[in-house]
């Protein structure tokens, strides 16, 4: 099996931002809000962001609001889930 060393060094240094293995195990559970991770984790809302945003560069989580653009404020109540948890 090849494994692409760009693609390995961006999984490495996605892992290695604060916070973004603390979402992906909370999301692997079943999807959250931006709220309930906030309190959960303890982490601030700007913090908690540039993880999410991040994650969604990757295609590691998106919003099931369906709205693709983490630019702007989203709702608190606005589900994150996983894309192999987001069924349903």
């Amino acid at each position: 099996m090849f494994v692409d060393p760009d693609d390995e060094a961006a999984v490495v240094r996605l892992v290695s931002q604060p916070y973004v293995v603390e979402v992906l195990d909370a999301l692997s559970t079943r999807p959250w809000t931006r709220q309930q991770l906030g309190r959960m984790l303890h982490v601030r809302r700007c913090r908690l962001m540039v993880a999410l945003r991040a994650l969604a560069a990757h295609g590691a989580v998106r919003r099931r609001d369906h709205q693709g653009s983490w630019d702007g404020d989203d709702p608190t109540s606005t589900e994150t889930s996983s894309p192999t948890r987001a069924r349903g």
